[in-house]
């Protein structure tokens, strides 16, 4: 065996002990729920594995990420499985969301992915806004039987639609003319906010 194959024999035989390592899961789920316009994550470290601190990464890009907050000290337990959550108050709105987990030495899981709709005080989002020829709509899910209704600055009703609450739904605008317009967001009969939207 010549010297560069012994090399490239090393360099392969690392690379496995590296990836080996790198399978020792230690979490049984890893996930993400929007909670009040905001990200919760919640995991859970499989019983008799443990590390050293928790460092919570955060990017809209999947790479480059950027620490968001930490949980030190020890982790994990003898036997039982240990849970645990992180509240990110500020994720990227109406855009994906990635996160990873750092522990300790054990390194890095793998990204996850979240999509978020920030909807604030109105209970839904909508975007683009001024708009051409659509936009979509997101509706938060606490509202039942969700309808939208778009009026033109007489007063006319131009659109009346239900949408899925939790579902990102596409509205078609090209038959308006520009202008500004409300949209009313509904819940029954009950009206429950109402926004501008441009049309260009």
């Amino acid at each position: 065996m010549t010297k560069k194959q012994i090399l490239i024999f090393f360099f392969l035989f690392t690379q496995g002990l590296f990836l080996k390592a790198q399978e020792h899961v230690i979490i049984d789920f890893f996930n993400g729920k929007t909670f009040d316009d905001q990200i919760l994550l919640s995991w859970n470290i499989i019983g008799g594995n443990n590390c050293n601190g928790i460092t919570i990464y955060h990017s809209v890009d999947n790479e480059n990420y950027k620490e968001v907050g930490s949980i030190p000290g020890i982790c994990g337990a003898i036997t039982d499985a240990e849970p645990y959550s992180f509240l990110h108050v500020d994720p990227a709105p109406n855009t994906l969301n990635y996160y990873k987990l750092r522990l300790g030495s054990q390194g890095f899981t793998t990204a996850l992915e979240l999509m978020f709709y920030k909807t604030g005080d109105k209970g839904f989002t909508f975007f683009p806004n001024p708009s051409t020829e659509y936009f979509n709509i997101y509706v938060s899910d606490v509202n039942q039987d969700p309808r939208i209704e778009v009026f033109d600055s007489s007063g006319k009703k131009m659109i009346s639609q239900y949408v899925t609450s939790g579902i990102l739904v596409k509205i078609d605008t090209f038959k308006l003319t520009k202008g500004v317009y409300i949209i009313r967001l509904l819940d029954g009969n009950e009206v429950v906010s109402s926004n501008q939207l441009v049309q260009l």
